[in-house]
């Protein structure tokens, strides 16, 4: 599974934590898609592209997380086509927003956030989060549908368990 490293999530508020939560869920419509074996909605691709174009500018969101979310952007712009390139651009945002989420978080990301891991996954694995529910494993879909392991829950019961309970506020609402 790809190493995070422990930390305190800055808690972003306003426009940015809006942002920030509606990449997510994108990401989470996406993720449910490809594990039922569907390409990404074209509507979902496009808002997560949108919210992470915004919060690429958006002065609120640490320097760190901004490399990340740059690096999903420019995953997630792969992601439009057959659901073969779509699963393989996948991981790149994958990793990239999980990076991202050991940085900051917006206030629904902050509560339900869980990261998982499929050995099976060809090219060494692959990763990715949800917010919670049963396991559905994107990369692998009707095939590997329940194939996966539970790396991390990063929301706020997974931050309190390890220690990392507290949250910066930052940004005005």
């Amino acid at each position: 599974p790809l190493e995070l490293p422990e930390s305190r999530p800055v808690m972003l508020a306003g426009t940015a934590g809006q942002e920030f939560d509606r990449a997510y869920d994108a990401y989470f419509e996406s993720q449910c898609a490809l594990a039922a074996d569907l390409a990404p909605p074209p509507v979902a691709l496009n808002t997560m592209l949108d919210s992470l174009s915004n919060l690429e500018m958006s002065a609120e969101v640490p320097d760190v997380a901004q490399k990340q979310i740059a690096n999903a952007r420019r995953s997630a712009v792969r992601m439009d086509g057959s659901l073969e390139t779509a699963r393989e651009a996948y991981r790149g945002v994958s990793h990239a927003l999980l990076r991202a989420a050991v940085a900051a978080r917006g206030p629904k990301s902050a509560q339900a956030l869980t990261h998982y891991y499929c050995p099976m996954v060809p090219g060494g694995g692959g990763d990715w989060m949800q917010p919670g529910g049963e396991l559905a494993n994107p990369y692998g879909g009707s095939e590997m549908l329940r194939c996966g392991e539970l790396v991390r829950e990063m929301g706020r019961q997974g931050d309190m368990e390890s220690g990392r309970v507290g949250v910066v506020e930052t940004g005005f609402s």
